[in-house]
């Protein structure tokens, strides 16, 4: 795997570790987010942000985080819970499926479903 990748399945997010950017590399996880605590229901995005906070859009079930984006802390690892959640009516979000964070903290997410497909700007995240 490459540099900045991370990997995505059901309940779990696993980071990858610094593998030069022009090699690919079998590298373990620096880290894994799983467990009951997280609030990962289908994660379908991931970006981290220059602090390294990780940000994940979940698309599932879970209670609480239901079209929502949790966010973790630089060192969250293991069966982390959120350290913020971004969820409900007044944020526009419906079943997201990808997320960027830029430099300014701004967080941009992909939405789809019965509301229409959009991208939706959710403000900085301070």
């Amino acid at each position: 795997m490459k540099r900045g990748f991370g990997f995505l399945a059901a309940a779990m997010l696993a980071l990858v570790g610094a593998a030069p950017p022009d090699q690919n590399q079998v590298v373990a996880p620096v880290r894994t987010i799983k467990g009951s605590s997280t609030g990962l229901a289908w994660p379908s995005g991931i970006a981290v942000d220059r602090s390294g906070a990780v940000y994940v859009s979940n698309d599932g079930d879970l209670a609480g985080t239901r079209d929502a984006v949790t966010i973790y802390g630089p060192a969250a690892n293991g069966d982390a819970a959120p350290a913020r959640t971004i969820s409900g009516d007044l944020t526009g979000l419906t079943r997201p499926n990808g997320l960027a964070v830029d430099a300014n903290g701004l967080i941009y997410v992909a939405s789809v479903g019965v509301t229409g497909n959009g991208a939706t700007e959710t403000g900085q995240d301070r």
